[in-house]
């Protein structure tokens, strides 16, 4: 963890170490064959923890609990987008140093894209 300003620890993103990215890059061009994919996705990014897995992707889409979410529409449009704009991370946030938003500390970032 960095800091900011001396006081205010900073969001260390992976864009800011090129080994680090390239694993990034790699993981994000990989082609999804499904949403079950994104689990995958999302849990070689997460900690090494096997208690917290992420299976939301795989487990949600038609039953109840999904309600009305359009999973079709968020596959078709929603996914490539995201993957899209996480790519762009080293030139939307160069030059950009991001407080940690900790709970019960006041800070706030503004997005302006």
């Amino acid at each position: 963890m960095d800091v900011v300003d001396g006081s205010v620890p900073r969001l260390i993103l992976p864009c800011e170490d090129n080994e680090e990215w390239a694993k990034v890059e790699e993981v994000l061009r990989r082609p999804l064959e499904s949403l079950a994919g994104l689990d995958t996705v999302l849990n070689e990014f997460a900690a090494d923890s096997e208690q917290f897995r992420c299976k939301f992707f795989t487990n949600t889409p038609g039953s109840e609990s999904a309600g009305r979410f359009d999973f079709d529409a968020f596959w078709k449009h929603g996914v490539p987008m995201m993957v899209e704009v996480a790519l762009e991370m080293p030139t939307l946030f160069a030059g950009v140093e991001l407080p940690l938003l900790l709970k019960g500390v006041n800070k706030s970032v503004t997005l302006t894209r």
